[in-house]
């Protein structure tokens, strides 16, 4: 059971980096109106549009969408939809603070969890799913600075939560699975604190390169796991520690044309278990307009 309790905490902080895809987590903080199409590969593969619309009084709308599979140790979401929205502000200036309220909501008919566990000699495997949504809302401050609009620097301090809802599912009974589990439908919820920051750089000749790194900390976690097994009856298990978690976006792209650019990117977490280090690397094609 207390491998079950780690893949929860496991999915719910890598649901974050999961929604790089579709968030400007790889991109300036502040920049003009843009559409990317992007795909990527890894523990957590998909393929989407994200993009932002700049208004001339410092106003931007972000938004994405994007469909995937989440596949690391112990779990498995075969298809998954995810939608972000943000609405950021920043006051003209080549030096200037800026302010931004935003969301990730993600979703999946199946979302499969697989534990191992002793029988005599030799190795059970339990393994079952059912329904799965995420949800992250964050208010974000911080502070951006432009040096001749070939580079950015930014740095922010964000406080937000993530938390994740599971419906309940039996487990198959089998000579593989002789202790098969009744997972009771539960959830997951962190109180998460960010200090970040960015750097992008464009070259004369075309040549792009970005850098993200932030440090997350959950300051509050609860943890809902009603499970049963027969013969047994109810089972706890042990509770997951508060996280620190580090995660980081690197972009590395050429200009195509006077407003298009295509990145090479990688986006990826490191923590100790559960967090563990899941990664995905994609291509990114922007237009600006």
């Amino acid at each position: 059971m207390d491998q079950l309790s780690r893949n929860h905490v496991r999915l719910l902080v890598d649901s974050d980096n999961f929604g790089a895809v579709v968030t400007d987590d790889l991109d300036r903080l502040i920049a003009p109106s843009q559409l990317h199409v992007v795909g990527q590969v890894g523990d957590g593969g998909a393929g989407g549009l994200r993009g932002r619309l700049s208004f001339g009084d410092g106003l931007e709308v972000l938004g994405g969408f994007a469909l995937g599979r989440e596949d690391f140790s112990g779990v498995t979401i075969p298809f998954e939809q995810l939608g972000s929205l943000t609405l950021r502000y920043a006051p003209s200036g080549a030096s200037r603070p800026f302010v931004e309220v935003g969301g990730v909501v993600g979703q999946a008919q199946d979302a499969q969890f697989t534990r191992t566990y002793a029988d005599g000699d030799k190795t059970g495997v339990g393994q079952g799913g059912g329904s799965y949504r995420s949800d992250e809302v964050w208010g974000r401050a911080g502070w951006v600075v432009d040096w001749g609009g070939s580079s950015q620097a930014g740095v922010y301090l964000q406080y937000g939560e993530q938390s994740q809802s599971l419906g309940g599912y039996m487990e198959t009974l089998s000579n593989l699975n002789p202790f098969e589990a009744a997972v009771g439908a539960g959830g997951d919820r962190m109180d998460v604190g960010k200090l970040g920051g960015r750097y992008d750089f464009v070259t004369s000749d075309g040549w792009e390169i970005f850098a993200g790194l932030s440090i997350d900390h959950a300051f509050s976690q609860d943890h809902t796991l009603p499970v049963a097994v027969d013969g047994f009856g109810p089972i706890t298990s042990t509770p997951v520690p508060s996280q620190t978690w580090v995660e980081y976006r690197a972009r590395f792209g050429h200009a195509l044309g006077p407003k298009t650019t295509l990145s090479f990117y990688v986006t990826g977490l490191a923590g100790t278990e559960p967090v563990g280090a899941p990664i995905a690397a994609g291509l990114d094609l922007k237009v600006v307009f």
